[in-house]
């Protein structure tokens, strides 16, 4: 069994992390950076902004436009939460039909 205080200082490292990413989404979003000719600097106030980041350019979803300017990818995000959706379904509809089946043996009892 895990130790509850684990599962705090996992969920706070994540609500940090998931507040960063929008912090640096809202700036670029509130500033109209949302393409190359729009792009702005960007002085992440943190480690853990920083990371985000680091890690939204590799995603794509934030797009380094040069000079240390960046901008939104607003078209990659859209992408991302459609791959998203599809793969949640995809494994709801695994669930289901394991469940489905599941039900039919035990019936058939």
């Amino acid at each position: 069994m895990v130790n509850p205080a684990v599962n705090v200082a996992l969920i706070a490292a994540a609500a940090k992390k998931e507040t960063a990413a929008k912090a640096l989404k809202a700036q670029l979003s509130d500033a109209g950076a949302t393409s190359a000719a729009r792009a702005i600097p960007l002085a992440p106030a943190s480690d853990t902004e920083r990371s985000m980041l680091t890690y939204a350019l590799s995603r794509g979803t934030i797009r380094e436009a040069g000079g240390g300017r960046y901008w939104l990818d607003k078209d990659r995000q859209a992408e991302l939460r459609a791959r998203a959706r599809t793969v949640a379904l995809v494994m709801t509809a695994g669930l289901l039909s394991a469940l489905a089946s599941l039900v039919a043996i035990l019936a058939s009892r």
